[in-house]
């Protein structure tokens, strides 16, 4: 990079640059060559931080394309059997599945194991360890290096740890700052939670799920808070120091993290066709755990259940959240499901869709 960057980019394409972000320089370089080369994908370009907008001199409209790399879904390590597509769902094809037989200890290890490549083929006792040392890097050398060198590691572990404590919730910052401070730090600011916050989003820890924007056929207001997530729900299980046997025994903390895992898979197969995940609430208590809509205005609506006992009682929640949207300025939505993590893939008379995680791919 010092003497001729240009010697980076020789050699077959498509040639991959990692951790470009370390050199901002190098963005210059590749549009540079781009432009002398006038052929498509001729670089790659990976990094495991967002970069600052002054780090590109030049915006790389028409010659730059971005995609956001996530943890990999269960389709992707191989504990999905992909028998149900989204795709299916939005065509509202009929779908069906050989059960999923998932007890609440293989799902607590799925949530404790994440998507990280590395943990594939790991024994159970060293699946933990891969998220633990993630966010061991993120306090103690990532934050220090992004940014100013100045920040906390302890601090950003309290941070961490509250932050697993608000997975797939609508936690404020003051409450936050409030629980950061509990680790005997009483005089954090909100000001450093907020600039935590922000570094911790920059190096890709925090994947938050935005609030859906719609008319509601009510006079409730609509909630545009947006839920806290990690990006991968093994973070929050290590942030907090579980494992999978004492996640199992405590559902509800397996339940919100459950949710987060399934919202990873539904980011990453919608992100396929362009699509995002959002989530609804409104002031009257009505909520969608996950609206995944297209660029061409397409929703889906899908509530997600730990236990396909509570499935029933889902699936009328949905139906009543969904009756309080005002479908005739956003249409009808192409579907309606609730995602569990057991059971078989099935279509109830009603057209709501049940399924369990595990059945699914894009």
């Amino acid at each position: 990079m010092e003497t001729d960057p240009s010697l980076l980019l020789r050699g077959p394409v498509p040639r991959l640059l990692d951790e470009w972000q370390v050199r901002p320089a190098l963005w210059d370089v590749v549009r540079r060559e781009v432009d002398a080369r006038q052929a498509p994908g001729q670089f790659i370009l990976t990094g495991s931080a967002i970069p600052s907008a002054n780090a590109r001199t030049h915006s790389g409209a028409g010659r730059f394309g971005w995609v956001r790399m996530r943890p990999m879904s269960l389709w992707e390590s191989g504990d999905s059997t992909g028998e149900v597509t989204l795709h299916s769902l939005f065509n509202q094809e009929t779908i069906a599945s050989d059960p999923v037989v998932h007890q609440v200890s293989d799902i607590a290890r799925l949530v404790v194991r994440g998507g990280w490549p590395e943990t594939v083929g790991l024994p159970d006792s060293h699946v933990s360890r891969v998220a633990a040392s993630h966010l061991r890097a993120v306090s103690e050398i990532d934050l220090s290096q992004f940014g100013q060198p100045r920040r906390s590691g302890a601090r950003v572990r309290r941070l961490l740890r509250a932050l697993a404590r608000a997975e797939s919730s609508e936690m404020s910052v003051r409450a936050l700052t409030a629980d950061v401070g509990q680790g005997g730090e009483r005089t954090v600011s909100r000001s450093t939670v907020i600039d935590y916050l922000g570094a911790l989003e920059q190096l890709m820890v925090t994947d938050d799920q935005p609030a859906w924007s719609t008319a509601l056929r009510s006079r409730a207001l609509l909630r545009s808070t947006s839920v806290r997530r990690l990006a991968d729900p093994s973070l929050a299980a290590a942030a907090l120091g579980v494992t999978a046997e004492r996640l199992a025994a405590d559902l509800e903390t397996l339940g919100l993290l459950f949710e987060s895992l399934v919202v990873r898979d539904l980011r990453v197969y919608a992100q396929v066709f362009g699509g995002q995940v959002y989530h609804f609430r409104d002031s009257n208590g009505h909520e969608i755990d996950a609206i995944i809509e297209y660029p061409d205005g397409t929703w889906g609506a899908c509530e997600i259940k730990l236990g396909v006992g509570a499935a029933d009682r889902a699936c009328d929640s949905l139906r009543v959240a969904v009756n309080q949207i005002n479908t005739q300025a956003c249409g009808q939505p192409a579907f309606l499901a609730v995602i569990t993590g057991t059971g078989l893939a099935t279509r109830r008379p009603d057209g709501v869709y049940v399924l369990p995680v595990g059945v699914m791919r894009p």
